[in-house]
């Protein structure tokens, strides 16, 4: 039996670990960095989390770190860009 096995968890199980543990460290320091990462890793329900809350403080964001916003990924600014663009909208 492998370790992860003998421990009892799973890809799935260590992903619900870690991301609850998580959660409650996000802040305006470094929400871009964890959604960049949880982007990488495609930890889709963390990043659906993560554009919430980025949308709640995009103007601080943008304010005060728009060097880490323009080295983001074409595709998770879009990802942001509609996150923003829809609660406008609401």
């Amino acid at each position: 039996m492998t370790t992860p096995g003998y421990y009892g968890l799973t890809n799935n199980r260590l992903r619900v670990v870690c991301i609850s543990n998580l959660i409650p460290n996000i802040n305006q320091d470094n929400l871009l960095m964890v959604l960049n990462s949880a982007n990488d890793v495609k930890a889709e329900q963390l990043k659906a989390y993560l554009l919430r809350e980025l949308v709640k403080i995009y103007k601080f964001l943008v304010d005060t770190k728009i060097e880490e916003i323009r080295e983001l990924p074409k595709s998770l600014l879009v990802d942001i860009m509609v996150a923003v663009a829809n609660s406008m909208a609401k």
